[in-house]
């Protein structure tokens, strides 16, 4: 696999769209909605490249990408994709560019409204938030728990990962009135 950062991209791309279409004004619905599309067919060529390079006798996460944000506290970026995830992933991607091309005509006025009156809606902020749902859905499928301090590197293996949210677990709590012997 390569160093690219497959999955920054993944949900870094629908939100650069979402602000670029609310940069565009209002009367370029059309423009808005083509940059829109644009972006989330980006977004299915990354997903299906990540499919492609996906290695499913490989490690359980792969593309992981883990970075130290305030060491501190014990912050950190770490995202990697197991092969559930890969499935909604794709899913997520491929239902975009359909959302979007559902809602074409949406801002078309019905009834007895002149054809020049001004649209109810704004495409431009739709599909802004169209593509932004998709980033948060997106990094939601993406997103682990940060390992960078039990192994101290800086690319974390699935083993870490595996294993960190296994430590991370609480042991679990007595009921108000039952007991709890401890085990010798």
């Amino acid at each position: 696999m390569s160093d690219f950062p497959w999955l920054t991209t993944l949900w870094v791309l629908p939100v650069i769209g979402a602000a670029v279409t609310l940069a565009m004004p209002a009367a370029r619905r059309t423009l808005a909605r083509a940059v829109a599309l644009c972006f989330s067919v980006a977004v299915l060529a990354v997903g299906i490249v990540v499919a492609v390079l996906f290695e499913p006798g490989g490690e359980q996460f792969q593309f992981v990408e883990a970075r130290e944000w305030i060491p501190a506290f014990g912050a950190g970026y770490t995202v990697g994709i197991d092969g559930i995830a890969m499935v909604l992933v794709l899913l997520t991607a491929g239902l975009v560019p359909l959302l979007i091309l559902a809602g074409w005509h949406d801002d078309r006025v019905f009834g007895g409204a002149p054809e020049d009156a001004a649209p109810t809606r704004h495409a431009h902020i739709y599909v802004a938030l169209t593509l932004l749902v998709e980033a948060m859905v997106l990094v939601s499928f993406v997103s682990r728990t940060s390992c960078c301090s039990t192994c101290s590197s800086r690319r974390c293996s699935s083993r870490c990962i595996s294993s960190s949210a296994v430590s991370a677990r609480a042991p679990p709590t007595p009921r108000h009135g039952s007991s709890v012997r401890a085990r010798p």
